[in-house]
C-alpha cells in the first residue's frame, strides 16, 4: 500500500501532546473511572491517533466504550449487545451516533458504503 505514509515526528509529538492533555487525571482532579481492559485499549487508541488511523479512532473509540461500561457500570449479569450496553450510560444519545457511525464503518452495504482508499487521500 503504497499511499501509507507516517507522519512527521513533529505532527506525532503534537497528536501526542494533545491526547495525553485530554486524559490527564491530575488536570481533571482524578474525575476518571475506566476500566482496566478499557485503559489497555486506550493505548492502542493513542497510537491510532497519532499516527493518523482515524477511522480505527472510531471504531476502538466504540470498543473502549462497551469495555469499561461492561466493567465499570453494568452488573456482573449483563449479556446485551453494544446498543444495550450504551444504553446504560447517561451519555446514550451521543453514544447512540458513535455507534450507528462505528456500524456503517464496519459493516458494508452495497447501497450506501462508508468509506473507501480514495477518502484516505483527503485528509
Amino acid at each position: 500500500m503504497d499511499h501509507i505514509e507516517h507522519p512527521s515526528e513533529l505532527l506525532w509529538q503534537e497528536r501526542r501532546e494533545w491526547f495525553e492533555t485530554l486524559f490527564d487525571v491530575e488536570k481533571r482532579r482524578g474525575e476518571y473511572l475506566i476500566g482496566e481492559q478499557a485503559l489497555g485499549l486506550v493505548i492502542d487508541l493513542q497510537t491510532a491517533y497519532c499516527a493518523g488511523a482515524f477511522i480505527a479512532c472510531v471504531i476502538l473509540g466504540c470498543t473502549i466504550i462497551d469495555a469499561h461500561i461492561r466493567e465499570a457500570e453494568a452488573g456482573p449479569d449483563f449479556e446485551g449487545g453494544l446498543a444495550a450496553a450504551f444504553q446504560l450510560s447517561k451519555f446514550r444519545v451521543e453514544l447512540e451516533w458513535l455507534r450507528q457511525r462505528r456500524n456503517q464503518l464496519v459493516h458494508f452495504k452495497l447501497s450506501r458504503p462508508a468509506l473507501s482508499v480514495d477518502d484516505h487521500y483527503d485528509h
